[in-house]
C-alpha cells in the first residue's frame, strides 16, 4: 500500500486545484447559471478560448499535479524522474482539453431555440381562433414548436372567416401579419 505525499509543491497544487474544481462544480450545480464569461459578451457560454482561461489553467494544473502526486510513491526514493514532468504536462493538457470538450458538449445541450417572429412566420398555416371584426382575427399557429395565438389582419378586409377556418399568413409589414 502506497501513501500519498501532499507536502510537496505538486501536492499542494493538487489539493488546491481539486478544491477549486469541485467547488466550481458545486456552485454550478447549486446556482445553475453562475459561470465564468470568458469572452466578455455577457453570456456564460463556451468557446475555444475557454482552454486558455483561468478555468482551463486550473484544469491543466489539476491533471498535471495529480499525476505527479500519484506517481511519486512508485518511484525509487520517492523522487520524480525527468520524464514524469513531461508526462505530467501531457496529462494536464489532455485533462484541460477533455474537460473543454465536455463543456462544449454540455453547452450544445443547453442551446435554446430562438423564437420565430416577423418574416419567419410568413407562409405558416393556422386556424382562426377568434373573429375580432373589421377583418381582424386572432389566429392559432405554431411558433418555435409551441401553439401560439397571434393577431392578424385580412388584406382585403374579409369579415366572413369563422372560428376554425384554416388561414395562411401571406405577409408581414410594420408589426402586422396579413392573411387573405
Amino acid at each position: 500500500m502506497y501513501t500519498l505525499d501532499f507536502m510537496t509543491l505538486p501536492g499542494w497544487i493538487a489539493l488546491i486545484s481539486a478544491f477549486l474544481v469541485v467547488g466550481q462544480l458545486i456552485i454550478s450545480l447549486v446556482f445553475g447559471g453562475l459561470d465564468v464569461d470568458t469572452d466578455a459578451d455577457g453570456f456564460g457560454d463556451f468557446d475555444m478560448s475557454t482552454i486558455a482561461s483561468p478555468k482551463g489553467v486550473i484544469h491543466f494544473l489539476c491533471g498535471a499535479s495529480w499525476y505527479l502526486v500519484l506517481v511519486q510513491p512508485v518511484r525509487a526514493a520517492r523522487e520524480w524522474m525527468y520524464y514524469d514532468w513531461l508526462i505530467a504536462i501531457g496529462v494536464g493538457l489532455i485533462t484541460a482539453f477533455l474537460l473543454a470538450l465536455l463543456y462544449y458538449g454540455l453547452s450544445k445541450l443547453a442551446c435554446e431555440k430562438e423564437k420565430e417572429k416577423g418574416e419567419d412566420l410568413v407562409g405558416r398555416r393556422g386556424y382562426v381562433y377568434l373573429n375580432n371584426g373589421n377583418g381582424n382575427y386572432d389566429v392559432n399557429i405554431s411558433v418555435s414548436g409551441a401553439s401560439t395565438i397571434i393577431q392578424v389582419t385580412s388584406e382585403n378586409k374579409n369579415t366572413s372567416l369563422k372560428e376554425g377556418d384554416n388561414v395562411v399568413i401571406k405577409s408581414y409589414s410594420d408589426g402586422i401579419y396579413f392573411i387573405d
